[in-house]
């Protein structure tokens, strides 16, 4: 399993790694001048653990995921929670995100596992949306939603 990490005040969490040699598997630029970085399981230095908690405690770690679980009946994201792997075999359901302010900046991914018509929505609470609409629904096997709560407003950022 990888761990996903994201930063504030990128230069300097670069120069870090650099400093001692830690290659992240992946980078991604995020909105509100985040980066994401993700690292791999087997890391290549003693000096991970270090680093990122000395980034914590300067303030530059934003938040940290890495839990992935599976659902297979309807079910409401907590704060806990990053990945979501809906399996619909049973029936289709409801994955229902929560409220926006309780969970500003953090980021959830739902991915449907199963064949055939079942499908999985995704539903904002009541008088918040998913790039403007109530619900998103995953169709077909494999399908993915991943969102972000933003920084102000009631409309959760479709992420790439």
């Amino acid at each position: 399993m990888a761990f996903i990490y994201y930063f504030r005040q990128t230069s300097v969490v670069i120069q870090a790694l650099a400093s001692v040699n830690l290659i992240p598997t992946s980078v991604m630029a995020q909105p509100m001048s985040v980066l994401a970085i993700e690292f791999p399981a087997v890391l290549p230095s003693d000096d991970y653990t270090n680093l990122v908690q000395s980034l914590t405690d300067l303030g530059y770690v934003e938040f940290s995921y890495g839990s992935i679980s599976e659902k297979t009946a309807a079910y409401a994201i907590t704060s806990d929670d990053f990945t979501i792997q809906a399996d619909a075999s049973g029936g289709a359901f409801t994955v229902t995100l929560p409220a926006i302010e309780s969970v500003r900046g953090q980021v959830f991914a739902v991915k449907r596992l199963n064949v055939g018509a079942n499908a999985v929505v995704v539903a904002a609470q009541a008088a918040e949306t998913i790039s403007g609409a109530a619900s998103s629904s995953l169709n077909f096997q494999y399908a993915g939603l991943m969102v972000q709560a933003p920084a102000t407003g009631t409309d959760w950022l479709v992420l790439p």
